[in-house]
């Protein structure tokens, strides 16, 4: 089999697709082209004016997959084009007439204020949405928003972020036990999103039967330690009672106390990703042993993360690091099948010894910001003939820091 090599010395060009065009000569379909046309150039407030068939076929193509964020009962966010869409009763219609459309939205408490606001977005969500939204954002929540939304069998993603803690006059936590729990709310959820600002609250300790993703992301330093016990517990509730979970992110990994508690308690995580800018706790010198892990995104500026991760049957890996740190982890795990790696002046010596180490891959992707000779590239080829797939890609230091960091690394070798 023949070894497929690219290198590629620039990647900022933009690719420019042309989108034929079909010449109607009909009249009627001249005029259903126009007036598709008018539609598609209308926003929102435009689209509740109609009264035609297509608005509904315009709405989905145009809003269907865009996060609409209501503001208030007459002001609204579309997150993907930066857009603020005003008129008087906004919401109101919107749900109406589009609501069985809306596959995600996302609510901001802060911007919410008013509880008799609130109080309606949740009755036109739980009237008008209920079989069509899939992801759910919730910012500055608290654990009385949850107990006003009804139940919500189709919603997967969640995420909470910003917590509000309740005061005791205000809310009993004891009466919360014999309420609807997340899962009664969210029975369907698949993809659960939180961040450091969380409360031990009883609502994390239930079972979600399809529950597969967790992504945690800190927002606080260690130093706030009330914050960071109330998330150690909360997690702690959530991993034990679902096992199941197969993927766990966390963003801004500042404690390797979380990641021993996923081990611990996730025994069917297949694939984790990790970004670390910096550890405040100390290392206790014992790896965080991953047993059944089979794909890793593993980012980090100064950390050495092998020193502390170890992985028994790793099959696949996206990391970025520093060069000499890309090179000891494969060192440490040799079985991997699959190397996608971008390293900061990893040079023609690194990738031979890559190539040294692990004489069996299927493929190997570099990303670096030095110049390769093209004698290494024949001369890893000997190590590895049989390799399937080898890219090669020169890279600028500035597209490297600001590009090369977790998923965007594999979406930039498909």
């Amino acid at each position: 089999m023949k070894m497929a090599i690219l290198i590629s010395l620039c990647f900022c060009a933009h690719s420019v697709h042309s989108i034929p065009i079909k010449q109607h000569n009909d009249a009627s379909s001249a005029h259903a082209m126009n007036q598709s046309s008018l539609f598609e150039n209308m926003d929102l407030v435009g689209l509740l004016k109609t009264h035609q068939k297509s608005e509904i076929d315009t709405f989905q193509r145009k809003y269907g997959s865009m996060t609409i964020a209501p503001i208030s009962m007459d002001k609204i966010n579309v997150h993907e084009t930066a857009e603020t869409i005003q008129s008087k009763q906004l919401v109101p219609e919107l749900f109406h007439k589009f609501g069985p459309y809306i596959q995600k939205l996302e609510l901001n408490y802060d911007q919410l204020s008013s509880r008799g606001d609130r109080k309606q977005i949740h009755k036109l969500i739980v009237t008008h949405c209920a079989d069509s939204l899939i992801s759910l954002s919730l910012f500055r929540w608290d654990v009385t928003i949850l107990q006003s939304l009804n139940v919500l069998k189709k919603v997967e993603n969640l995420t909470l972020t910003g917590y509000v803690k309740v005061s005791k006059g205000y809310f009993n936590f004891n009466y919360f036990h014999t309420q609807k729990k997340l899962n009664e709310i969210f029975p369907g959820l698949r993809r659960l999103s939180l961040d450091y600002a969380l409360g031990a609250e009883p609502i994390f300790d239930v079972e979600f039967s399809q529950l597969e993703q967790v992504k945690i992301t800190s927002t606080r330093p260690l130093t706030d330690g009330n914050s960071f016990s109330n998330t150690k517990l909360a997690l702690k509730k959530l991993f034990s009672k679902n096992p199941q979970i197969r993927n766990f992110i966390y963003v801004y990994c500042d404690s390797l106390e979380i990641l021993k508690m996923a081990r611990d308690y996730l025994p069917n995580l297949e694939t984790l990703q990790v970004n670390v800018l910096r550890l405040n706790d100390e290392f206790d010198g014992e790896k965080i042993y991953f047993a059944n892990l089979k794909k890793a995104y593993l980012w980090s500026d100064e950390v050495a993360l092998s020193q502390f991760l170890a992985f028994d049957q790793l099959d696949e890996l996206y990391m970025t690091c520093a060069a000499d740190e890309c090179v000891n982890f494969i060192e440490q795990n040799k079985n991997m099948r699959n190397i996608f790696i971008a390293g900061n002046s990893l040079n023609d010596e690194d990738i031979l010894e890559i190539g040294e180490e692990i004489t069996y891959l299927d493929e190997l992707f570099i990303a670096t910001t030095a110049e390769i000779d093209t004698h290494t590239i024949i001369d890893y080829y000997k190590f590895n003939s049989n390799v399937k797939n080898f890219r090669l890609e020169i890279i600028d230091s500035q597209f490297f820091n600001s590009r090369m960091e977790g998923e965007t690394l594999e979406k930039h070798f498909e």
